[in-house]
């Protein structure tokens, strides 16, 4: 779903209440009217129903994903025109050669061989479950359900991350503008990936740049598990909630003088 036709603000706004949120209790406001506004309501609360399912707290969920499907879905993400229907043996041990789940198990225990699987294969396909996570498409979701299940369950067992996170985002200033407003919370229905160090002062800024200050509790630290080591990469789990605390035009700083920078600050999920 492109923005031009639907823009979710995945400002899904919450409605003060005692205790957690319940999804009954999120607004989900859309930007700019469908042609058919309450049909595309219910699609929209079909698919945050489903992302709330496929999240696992401390490797739980109430989707229990199927293994054998998961290496289905995980071949379906790699080959999306393809139509596989089974996966031999073979197939699941070269995923598992390529991705050293072997190594890192002994590293990581408490990860399960599929679990490693999903997070180390994640840096490669990371665009294809997002644009169905974000764009709340239940069809590929429930394409991809067990893979995203078991990244979830994954993320849960991992290490978290207390403190500053940092994340750059080539999207329009507009789109910022409208999603970021200060005050407001914001809920992630995909996986965020960012890095605990300042890496982007020698980065290549043309065109417009959202840069993210975040601070995190509870994005996990990838480690050894992450493909791209040296990015010190954090991951955030599915349906994690960020208040925005600041979201404006930055014009004072040398390395980027048409940025826009924004201030989140992570706070309870509302799934």
């Amino acid at each position: 779903m492109k923005h031009s036709f639907l823009l979710i603000s995945i400002l899904l706004i919450v409605v003060p209440t005692q205790g957690n949120t319940c999804l009954e209790q999120v607004l989900v406001s859309v930007i700019e009217q469908s042609e058919n506004a309450s049909l595309a309501k219910i699609n929209i609360n079909k698919a945050i129903e489903l992302i709330n399912e496929l999240k696992a707290t401390n490797g739980i969920s109430s989707f229990k994903a199927n293994m054998d499907d998961f290496w289905l879905d995980l071949n379906r993400i790699i080959h999306p025109k393809a139509n596989f229907t089974r996966i031999t043996d073979e197939q699941r041990l070269w995923q598992i050669k390529s991705e050293k789940a072997d190594e890192l198990s002994n590293i990581f225990p408490q990860l399960t061989l599929p679990e490693i699987v999903a997070i180390r294969s994640y840096a490669s396909y990371s665009e294809v479950v997002n644009s169905a996570l974000y764009d709340l498409n239940t069809e590929k979701i429930n394409r991809y359900k067990n893979y995203i299940n078991v990244l979830s369950s994954a993320l849960s067992k991992v290490e978290s991350y207390d403190g500053m996170v940092y994340r750059t985002k080539k999207i329009s200033r507009e789109y910022s503008r409208n999603k970021y407003v200060v005050g407001k919370i914001v809920t992630e229905t995909g996986f965020i990936s960012s890095s605990h160090t300042s890496f982007w002062n020698h980065a290549n800024y043309s065109g417009e740049t959202t840069r993210f200050f975040i601070k995190s509790k509870t994005g996990h630290i990838l480690k050894q598990l992450s493909k791209h080591q040296k990015e010190k990469e954090v991951l955030f789990n599915i349906g994690t909630s960020f208040k925005v605390i600041s979201a404006k035009m930055n014009t004072e700083d040398k390395f980027c003088s048409s940025c826009f920078d924004i201030v989140l600050e992570e706070i309870n999920s509302i799934y």
